[in-house]
């Protein structure tokens, strides 16, 4: 541990005075370094190689439940997030799936812009992106349909 206290200065003073280059360098070196420690935590630890043990967020197998709900959450304690293990992400806690399903047809079947979708459906506009994103991490296929909607 003591070479911790060495590294962390010499790090910090790193950020702040070398080139663009050689701080790229030190970046992929602490990586390879970082897969090495995660690997080596791995052999030490049987609950690391499950999936679901390890946070999605830094990959940390320093996780707990979190909560008494049926639904299983998972808290990291390394970088102090929560999140639901098998989450279903179109229809995770919605109240309004057919306006979910609405937004795929219109996007499918139309050429509206998003502007129009927005209006047409009742949406904000952070709503349709967040949605956007939800579909498309589900039906990577619509991507070229989303693709061209440009704001009037």
């Amino acid at each position: 541990m003591e070479e911790l206290l060495h590294i962390k200065p010499w790090l910090e003073k790193c950020a702040h005075q070398k080139s663009l280059l050689e701080l790229r360098e030190i970046r992929k070196l602490l990586q390879d370094t970082l897969k090495q420690v995660d690997h080596s935590l791995e052999q030490q630890d049987p609950k690391a190689r499950d999936p679901h043990k390890r946070c999605p967020k830094c990959q940390s197998s320093h996780v707990r439940r979190h909560g008494t709900a049926p639904l299983v959450r998972i808290y990291c304690l390394d970088c102090s997030k929560a999140y639901v293990v098998n989450r279903q992400p179109l229809y995770y806690r919605r109240r309004h799936h057919n306006t979910i399903l609405d937004l795929i047809v219109e996007i499918h079947t139309t050429n509206k812009s998003s502007t129009e979708i927005i209006q047409h459906l009742g949406i904000s506009s952070k709503t349709y992106y967040v949605w956007r994103k939800e579909i498309l991490s589900v039906f990577p296929q619509l991507e070229s349909k989303f693709k061209n909607r440009r704001k009037k």
